[in-house]
C-alpha cells in the first residue's frame, strides 16, 4: 500500500478516535516527516486518552487495507497489527522512547499541561495508560478480522485499558486521498 493511502487511514483513524473514544493527539507524527513521502518509525499514534473523569498516554497503531483477507498479512504477518499491539502491550522501552518524542514536542504547546498529568500518571504507575489497534477497510465489516488481535491482548493480561476498533467504509481505502480533505489546522 502506499504512504499516502496507509497516511490517510492513519489521519481517518485519528479524526474518529478522537470524536468517539475520548482520545486526543496533538502532535501527528507526519508533521516530523521532512518529506511527503518519508516513512517515520514506530508506533502510529501517540497521544492522550480520556475516560471517567481520568487522563493518560496513548499508544496505538493503525493498519488500512482494501485486502479481501487481511488476516493473512496486515493482521498476523511479521508487521501486522497483532505483533505491533503485542509490541506495546509488553515494551516499556517502546512506551517510554514515544514519551520522549512526545515530550519534545510539548515545551510551550497549549497542551503541554495535559502531557505534564499523563507523564505524572505514568511516572507513578507505568501500567495506567492506553493501547489501541484500528483497522480502517474499505470493505463490509468482518468481525474476525480483529479476533487475532483481541486474543494476544486478552493472552497478555497486561493492566493498560486495550480498545481495538475497526473502521470500515463505504470506500475503498485507496480512494480515501480523493475522499479526505484537510485543513490549514489539520493537514
Amino acid at each position: 500500500m502506499s504512504s499516502r493511502r496507509g497516511r490517510s487511514g492513519e489521519v481517518l483513524a485519528e479524526v474518529l478516535l478522537e470524536e468517539t473514544e475520548g482520545a486526543e493527539f496533538p502532535w501527528p507524527p507526519s508533521w516530523d516527516k521532512r518529506s511527503a513521502t518519508a516513512s517515520l518509525p514506530g508506533p502510529d499514534l501517540i497521544g492522550f486518552f480520556r475516560a471517567e473523569g481520568n487522563e493518560c498516554f496513548l499508544f496505538g497503531e493503525v493498519k488500512s487495507s482494501d485486502a479481501e483477507d487481511v488476516r493473512a498479512s496486515v493482521i498476523n504477518g511479521d508487521d501486522g497489527l497483532r505483533r505491533q499491539i503485542e509490541r506495546l502491550l509488553s515494551s516499556e522501552d517502546r512506551r517510554q522512547l514515544l514519551i520522549s518524542w512526545l515530550c519534545v514536542r510539548a515545551k510551550g504547546q497549549g497542551w503541554q499541561q495535559t502531557f505534564d498529568r499523563c507523564l505524572a500518571v505514568y511516572l507513578a504507575s507505568p501500567s495506567q495508560g492506553a493501547v489501541v489497534g484500528v483497522l480502517v477497510r474499505g470493505r463490509d465489516p468482518e468481525e474476525a478480522d480483529l479476533q487475532p488481535v483481541r486474543s494476544i491482548a486478552e493472552g497478555q493480561n497486561s493492566p493498560y485499558r486495550v480498545l481495538l476498533v475497526g473502521y470500515y467504509l463505504p470506500v475503498q481505502v485507496a480512494e480515501l486521498p480523493k475522499v479526505l480533505r484537510g485543513t490549514a489546522e489539520r493537514p
